[in-house]
């Protein structure tokens, strides 16, 4: 009886172990995922400023598919922010429409990974 109750205990000791450690995994993904959207935004958030610092100076540009990629892998919020900080493509429909839109769309998206995911 006694080696019963030892090998229950071991069992749900473990098991507590077990549990905490896959706790301890989720959390190491969701704090990664976490500052995979940082530098994602931080990224995007650039290009908008080297591409105005470029348009003032006249010199070769990012392409715009390539600011929108970003916006929409993401770093809505990095353009979005980038747009009105540096005040740049802020004219353009594509843009004013696309931007606000991925950052809706990248909400939802963070929002159902972290929900379903993790």
């Amino acid at each position: 009886r006694r080696t019963y109750d030892y090998c229950n205990a071991y069992e749900k000791y473990t098991y507590i172990c077990n549990t905490e450690k896959q706790h301890l995994i989720f959390m190491d993904k969701k704090i990664i995922f976490a500052v995979f959207v940082v530098i994602i935004n931080i990224i995007s958030f650039s290009l908008m400023g080297i591409d105005k610092k470029k348009a003032q100076k006249s010199k070769w540009r990012i392409k715009e598919s390539t600011l929108l990629g970003w916006a929409f892998c993401l770093g809505g919020t990095g353009s979005f922010l980038g747009m009105q900080i540096f005040r740049h493509k802020t004219k353009h429909k594509k843009f004013i429409i696309f931007v606000p839109m991925c950052v809706i769309i990248n909400i939802i998206v963070i929002i159902l990974i972290y929900k379903f995911v993790f």
